[in-house]
């Protein structure tokens, strides 16, 4: 009966490199707008290598100033809300707007992006919108992200 010796196991190298292969820290190729986003941000590399459909949605002529200029909402919100602005301008079959989907982790202000969209959408006339969570302790959350860009709207809780 032979012996057959074990596989070597291939050699991936430290999980810093292996993470590094795998995750690219992020950066805003479709605006040149903005401040930098504060935390530090990381994307898969395979989506990092894909530049992102240019938009040519007018968002600088309906955001204050002072939201960009300022950093109240960084680059990488900046495009989020560019990018979700641009998608509701598409006018579906049934007359509805499309939507968008804000699946960004943790820490990088999607509550921020939502207001930031909703500003924008209230300052082009559009003044019906409909914001859902899963927790009612956001509810302070999503009125602070539109208060602190300057939207200061009626908001109506637990309906």
């Amino acid at each position: 009966m032979a012996l057959v010796a074990p596989a070597p196991e291939e050699d991936f190298g430290s999980d810093e490199q292996i993470s590094k292969q795998v995750f690219q820290t992020y950066q805003c190729r479709s605006i040149c707008k903005g401040k930098p986003h504060a935390g530090d941000i990381a994307e898969a590399s395979s989506l990092s290598a894909i530049p992102l459909p240019p938009s040519d949605y007018p968002l600088w002529d309906a955001l204050p100033a002072e939201v960009v200029e300022q950093g109240r909402l960084s680059q990488l919100q900046l495009e989020g809300v560019l990018y979700a602005c641009t998608r509701h301008q598409q006018v579906l079959p049934n007359g509805q707007r499309a939507g968008f989907f804000i699946g960004d982790g943790a820490g990088v202000g999607k509550g921020r992006q939502i207001a930031g969209v909703i500003l924008d959408s209230y300052i082009r006339g559009r003044r019906r919108h409909l914001w859902l969570s899963t927790s009612t302790d956001l509810h302070v959350d999503a009125a602070r992200d539109l208060r602190d860009l300057g939207a200061h709207l009626p908001l109506i809780n637990g309906c």
